[in-house]
């Protein structure tokens, strides 16, 4: 019998999805996979919901907090560092820098020293206002979602999830396939996507890592 979509729950769901990936893929990982479905699940979950609210009442796209919240947290900053951090290209962040500078909530200068390709981006005070505000916004999500979680079980998943993020061998390949370039798995909107890691025991450095990615 076909599983309706439309009624289904969260947890027939995940054994739907298990059990198809299970008959067409020999050996998988069961228990990763379900750990991986349901990380997924509550990540968009938590984006969907606090961008919804963050657009509405700063007219901010989930990258544009990103970016805002990455230059909040330093002050200033470089922008090739906002894109390292992030994990994305810095045509990208440029592209978002634009956009935000429009806005009037960045604003853009050479740096000092030897190089001055290098860009530095600090907040002005209207964009000072509006990230405050939007965190306000998206830590009253956060509120909501984990309050099903006690203050000790917040804490365990808080380290589960940093232990994940901040294995320094994270990225280090199977060696059954060891000539295969190692893959490094980041969360981007909408999912899971796998990024090429440069070098054969390379650190991983596209962790994702709360509002920062």
């Amino acid at each position: 019998m076909t599983a309706d979509p439309t009624t289904i729950s969260r947890g027939e769901h995940e054994d739907l999805a298990v059990s198809t990936a299970r008959e067409q893929v020999p050996g998988i990982d069961e228990g990763a996979m379900r750990v991986g479905l349901n990380l997924v699940r509550a990540s968009n979950r938590l984006i969907t919901e606090a961008e919804s609210g963050i657009q509405r009442a700063e007219k901010l796209s989930w990258p544009s907090f990103r970016v805002l919240f990455i230059v909040w947290m330093y002050g200033e900053i470089e922008a090739r560092s906002i894109a390292r951090i992030t994990g994305v290209a810095r045509q990208t962040v440029s592209s978002v820098l634009s956009t935000v500078e429009r806005y009037g909530y960045v604003e853009r200068k050479k740096a000092n020293g030897q190089d001055r390709r290098l860009i530095r981006v600090r907040l002005t005070a209207p964009g000072r206002e509006a990230v405050r505000h939007a965190f306000m916004l998206h830590n009253q999500v956060e509120a909501r979602l984990f309050s099903r979680l006690t203050v000790d079980e917040q804490q365990q998943l808080a380290g589960l999830l940093g232990k994940l993020v901040d294995d320094p061998h994270g990225c280090r390949p199977h060696p059954v396939t060891s000539r295969v370039r190692p893959t490094a798995v980041i969360w981007r909107r909408g999912g899971f996507s796998p990024v090429q890691c440069e070098g054969q025991h390379a650190p991983c450095t596209h962790a994702s890592r709360a509002y920062t990615a």
